[in-house]
This record gives structure tokens, C-alpha cells and sequence, in this order.
């Protein structure tokens, strides 16, 4: 019986080869250059200091949610209660944010967000007196447009308040309507 699948001889047999080569040798080079991408977005993240960052947040975390506590009027025999529950939340947030474990995350979205070429020329920036004064004045502006932010949010947080209180009195309205309703 004659095989009606083709098999390769000759020309094709070698063509087939060096394509099977190519796609290999291009899958490598893919490998290699995922690999040099993503080293360069580590290195941005290191320029700009965001392990450093992120290192701050958590130890932060700890005083504000202490401080948080003393806002909250709660009396003071609760303290040690509230620190143990501090305590243990650090500890579960020590081993889910820290830098060691979010690294890799960080770095893919790093690398998604610029091209190799764009991490390098951010690179090349960072290093310049420019590069380095906005890195260190960033933290601070940041934290300003948060500051404006908070006092902008304060001004109409009563006009929210009201909305609020006017959707939750329409949803419990509609909810007790539905409740009245006879089943069919």
C-alpha cells in the first residue's frame, strides 16, 4: 500500500533540518534574551530603589497600624491584645511582601512595562545628577500628591457621607419592598 504521508528525502530532508535548527537556535536566543531583559529590570529596580522601598513599607506598617490603634479610642488594656495581633499579622506579611519573595513579581512587571532597550536608556538617566535627584525627590512628591489627594478627599468626604447614606437607604428600601412582596 502506497503511504500518502510524505516523507522527507533530499532537499526537503535538509531544509526540514535546518528549520527544526533555527527554530531551535531562535527559541535559545528567546531564552537568552528573557533572561537579559529580565536581569536589566533588576538592575532598574535596584537603581531605583525599590527594594528599598518596599523593605520601608512593611517596616512602616508596624507604627501605623500602632498609631492606628491609639486613634481608635479602644482602651489601653487592649494594647497588649492589638500588639500581639500586630505581631502576628507582621509575621504573615514578613513571609507574602517581602523583598525576597516579591522580587521576581516586581521584575516581571518591570519587564513587561519597558522594552530591554527602555530599562537600559532608564538606566543610563539614573545615573546622571538628574537621574539621581529625581530618584531622590520622587518619594517626597509622591507623598505631597498623596497629602493633596487626602485634603481634597477631606473637603467632600461629608458630600460622600450623604451619598452613601442615601444609596444605603434606597438599597435597604428596595430590599424591604422585595421582602414584603408575596411569594408566588
Amino acid at each position: 500500500m502506497k503511504s500518502y504521508f510524505l516523507t522527507p528525502t533530499g532537499t526537503t530532508a535538509r531544509a526540514l533540518a535546518v528549520a527544526a535548527f533555527v527554530l531551535v537556535g531562535a527559541a535559545a536566543c528567546a531564552r537568552a534574551d528573557e533572561a537579559s531583559h529580565r536581569a536589566a529590570a533588576e538592575k532598574l529596580l535596584q537603581a531605583t530603589g525599590v527594594a528599598d522601598q518596599v523593605k520601608l513599607a512593611y517596616a512602616n506598617l508596624r507604627t501605623s497600624m500602632l498609631e492606628n490603634f491609639e486613634k481608635s479610642g479602644a482602651p489601653a488594656e487592649a494594647r497588649p491584645i492589638f500588639e500581639k495581633y500586630v505581631d502576628d499579622v507582621m509575621k504573615l506579611l514578613a513571609g507574602a511582601l517581602s523583598w525576597e519573595n516579591t522580587k521576581d513579581d516586581y521584575v516581571t512587571v518591570f519587564a513587561a512595562a519597558f522594552t530591554e532597550d527602555e530599562i537600559n536608556q532608564l538606566l543610563e538617566f539614573y545615573a546622571t545628577p538628574l537621574g539621581q535627584k529625581t530618584l531622590k525627590l520622587l518619594p517626597d512628591l509622591y507623598k505631597k500628591g498623596a497629602e493633596i489627594g487626602q485634603q481634597r478627599y477631606r473637603k467632600i468626604k461629608p458630600q460622600l457621607d450623604e451619598l452613601t447614606r442615601k444609596m444605603m437607604a434606597d438599597v435597604q428600601a428596595i430590599s424591604k419592598a422585595k421582602a414584603q412582596t408575596p411569594k408566588q
